[in-house]
Protein backbone atom coordinates (compact mmCIF):
# COMPACT_ATOMS: atom_id res chain seq x y z
CA UNK A 1 0.00 0.00 0.00
CA UNK A 2 1.40 3.42 -0.93
CA UNK A 3 1.34 6.26 1.57
CA UNK A 4 0.49 9.62 0.07
CA UNK A 5 2.87 12.42 1.03
CA UNK A 6 1.11 15.02 3.22
CA UNK A 7 0.54 18.47 1.73
CA UNK A 8 2.08 20.11 4.84
CA UNK A 9 5.10 18.58 6.54
CA UNK A 10 4.39 17.64 10.17
CA UNK A 11 6.25 19.60 12.85
CA UNK A 12 7.30 18.80 16.41
CA UNK A 13 6.67 21.28 19.22
CA UNK A 14 7.62 20.47 22.82
CA UNK A 15 7.98 16.83 21.85
CA UNK A 16 4.49 16.61 20.33
CA UNK A 17 4.13 15.70 16.66
CA UNK A 18 1.65 18.03 14.97
CA UNK A 19 0.22 16.79 11.69
CA UNK A 20 -1.85 18.63 9.13
CA UNK A 21 -3.54 15.77 7.28
CA UNK A 22 -6.90 17.47 7.75
CA UNK A 23 -5.63 20.22 5.41
CA UNK A 24 -4.72 17.95 2.52
CA UNK A 25 -6.30 19.16 -0.76
CA UNK A 26 -9.73 17.83 -1.65
CA UNK A 27 -12.54 18.49 -4.12
CA UNK A 28 -16.22 19.31 -3.86
CA UNK A 29 -18.92 19.31 -6.51
CA UNK A 30 -20.88 22.57 -6.55
CA UNK A 31 -24.27 22.60 -8.28
CA UNK A 32 -24.44 25.71 -10.46
CA UNK A 33 -27.71 26.97 -11.88
CA UNK A 34 -25.76 29.67 -13.72
CA UNK A 35 -23.34 27.22 -15.39
CA UNK A 36 -26.12 24.63 -15.82
CA UNK A 37 -23.99 21.85 -14.41
CA UNK A 38 -22.06 20.74 -11.36
CA UNK A 39 -18.66 22.37 -11.04
CA UNK A 40 -15.66 20.54 -9.61
CA UNK A 41 -13.85 22.80 -7.13
CA UNK A 42 -10.30 21.88 -6.09
CA UNK A 43 -9.60 23.15 -2.54
CA UNK A 44 -6.15 23.84 -1.09
CA UNK A 45 -4.95 25.62 2.04
CA UNK A 46 -1.95 27.77 2.93
CA UNK A 47 -0.09 27.54 6.23
CA UNK A 48 -1.61 30.90 7.21
CA UNK A 49 -4.54 28.78 8.45
CA UNK A 50 -2.38 27.54 11.35
CA UNK A 51 0.35 30.16 11.71
CA UNK A 52 0.85 33.90 12.11
CA UNK A 53 3.42 36.30 10.73
CA UNK A 54 5.97 37.66 13.16
CA UNK A 55 9.41 38.73 12.08
CA UNK A 56 10.50 39.73 15.59
CA UNK A 57 9.62 36.74 17.78
CA UNK A 58 12.40 34.28 18.46
CA UNK A 59 11.19 30.70 18.67
CA UNK A 60 12.94 27.39 19.15
CA UNK A 61 10.14 25.37 17.59
CA UNK A 62 7.24 26.13 15.28
CA UNK A 63 9.02 28.32 12.76
CA UNK A 64 7.58 27.92 9.26
CA UNK A 65 7.83 29.66 5.92
CA UNK A 66 4.90 30.40 3.67
CA UNK A 67 4.60 29.92 -0.10
CA UNK A 68 6.33 33.30 -0.62
CA UNK A 69 9.25 32.47 1.69
CA UNK A 70 8.01 34.72 4.53
CA UNK A 71 8.60 33.62 8.10
CA UNK A 72 5.57 32.35 10.05
CA UNK A 73 5.10 31.03 13.59
CA UNK A 74 2.88 28.05 14.45
CA UNK A 75 -0.30 29.21 16.25
CA UNK A 76 -2.06 26.63 18.46
CA UNK A 77 -5.36 28.56 18.33
CA UNK A 78 -5.39 28.81 14.53
CA UNK A 79 -4.40 25.14 14.35
CA UNK A 80 -7.26 24.11 16.64
CA UNK A 81 -9.76 26.05 14.53
CA UNK A 82 -8.25 24.69 11.30
CA UNK A 83 -9.40 21.21 12.29
CA UNK A 84 -12.91 22.31 11.27
CA UNK A 85 -11.95 23.97 7.98
CA UNK A 86 -12.73 21.01 5.67
CA UNK A 87 -16.24 20.72 7.19
CA UNK A 88 -16.80 24.47 6.99
CA UNK A 89 -15.84 24.52 3.31
CA UNK A 90 -18.07 21.56 2.51
CA UNK A 91 -20.94 23.32 4.31
CA UNK A 92 -20.38 26.45 2.20
CA UNK A 93 -21.72 24.40 -0.70
CA UNK A 94 -25.33 25.25 0.14
CA UNK A 95 -27.74 27.54 -1.78
CA UNK A 96 -28.26 29.82 1.24
CA UNK A 97 -24.58 30.40 2.12
CA UNK A 98 -23.31 33.89 1.37
CA UNK A 99 -19.70 35.00 1.17
CA UNK A 100 -18.39 38.54 1.27
CA UNK A 101 -15.97 40.23 -1.08
CA UNK A 102 -12.91 41.83 0.52
CA UNK A 103 -11.89 45.38 -0.28
CA UNK A 104 -8.93 43.96 -2.24
CA UNK A 105 -11.62 42.62 -4.64
CA UNK A 106 -9.52 39.59 -5.52
CA UNK A 107 -10.60 37.41 -2.63
CA UNK A 108 -13.60 36.57 -0.47
CA UNK A 109 -14.37 35.67 3.11
CA UNK A 110 -16.79 33.36 4.81
CA UNK A 111 -17.52 34.08 8.47
CA UNK A 112 -18.72 31.51 10.98
CA UNK A 113 -19.36 31.93 14.69
CA UNK A 114 -17.23 29.92 17.12
CA UNK A 115 -19.43 28.85 20.02
CA UNK A 116 -17.54 25.78 21.23
CA UNK A 117 -17.26 26.05 25.03
CA UNK A 118 -14.20 23.77 25.01
CA UNK A 119 -12.21 26.45 23.17
CA UNK A 120 -10.69 29.49 24.92
CA UNK A 121 -12.26 31.90 22.40
CA UNK A 122 -15.55 32.55 20.70
CA UNK A 123 -16.98 34.86 18.11
CA UNK A 124 -16.28 35.42 14.42
CA UNK A 125 -13.91 33.08 12.57
CA UNK A 126 -12.88 34.55 9.21
CA UNK A 127 -11.95 32.24 6.34
CA UNK A 128 -10.32 34.15 3.47
CA UNK A 129 -10.15 32.48 0.09
CA UNK A 130 -9.36 33.11 -3.54
CA UNK A 131 -11.49 31.46 -6.20
CA UNK A 132 -10.44 31.28 -9.83
CA UNK A 133 -11.21 29.32 -12.96
CA UNK A 134 -8.98 26.30 -13.57
CA UNK A 135 -6.83 26.16 -16.67
CA UNK A 136 -8.32 24.47 -19.70
CA UNK A 137 -6.11 21.37 -19.41
CA UNK A 138 -6.89 20.75 -15.72
CA UNK A 139 -9.42 18.14 -14.61
CA UNK A 140 -11.35 20.46 -12.31
CA UNK A 141 -13.36 23.60 -13.07
CA UNK A 142 -12.36 25.96 -10.26
CA UNK A 143 -9.46 26.41 -7.83
CA UNK A 144 -10.23 27.58 -4.30
CA UNK A 145 -7.27 28.49 -2.09
CA UNK A 146 -7.90 29.22 1.57
CA UNK A 147 -5.34 31.97 2.06
CA UNK A 148 -5.89 32.56 5.77
CA UNK A 149 -8.27 31.77 8.61
CA UNK A 150 -8.34 33.35 12.05
CA UNK A 151 -10.70 34.26 14.83
CA UNK A 152 -11.38 37.86 15.76
CA UNK A 153 -9.41 39.07 18.76
CA UNK A 154 -9.37 42.36 20.60
CA UNK A 155 -6.03 43.16 18.96
CA UNK A 156 -7.47 42.70 15.44
CA UNK A 157 -9.75 45.11 13.68
CA UNK A 158 -12.53 43.31 11.82
CA UNK A 159 -11.70 43.12 8.11
CA UNK A 160 -13.19 45.69 5.74
CA UNK A 161 -15.65 43.82 3.59
CA UNK A 162 -17.86 44.72 0.66
CA UNK A 163 -21.14 43.12 -0.43
CA UNK A 164 -22.36 39.55 -0.25
CA UNK A 165 -22.98 36.91 -2.87
CA UNK A 166 -24.15 33.31 -2.72
CA UNK A 167 -21.20 30.91 -2.82
CA UNK A 168 -22.80 28.73 -5.51
CA UNK A 169 -23.62 31.81 -7.60
CA UNK A 170 -20.02 33.05 -7.21
CA UNK A 171 -18.71 29.70 -8.46
CA UNK A 172 -20.94 29.88 -11.54
CA UNK A 173 -19.97 33.46 -12.32
CA UNK A 174 -16.25 32.80 -12.02
CA UNK A 175 -16.53 29.67 -14.15
CA UNK A 176 -18.36 31.64 -16.86
CA UNK A 177 -15.99 34.63 -16.60
CA UNK A 178 -18.73 37.02 -15.47
CA UNK A 179 -18.31 40.06 -13.24
CA UNK A 180 -18.36 39.36 -9.53
CA UNK A 181 -18.09 42.87 -8.13
CA UNK A 182 -20.34 43.61 -5.17
CA UNK A 183 -21.44 46.86 -3.61
CA UNK A 184 -20.65 48.04 -0.13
Amino acid sequence: MSVEKPFFTPITIEGELIEFDHLNPFQISVPSIKARRDLVVDIKFTNHCFSFGDEETEVDEGELYDHNGRRRIFCPQRYQLSLELPNILQNMNHPKVKVRQTTARRNWTHVVQVNDLSLPYEGPYYIFFELRKAKHDEKDDLKLTVESAYHEKETYDPPNLLGRMGFQLLCGKIYLGQRVATKR
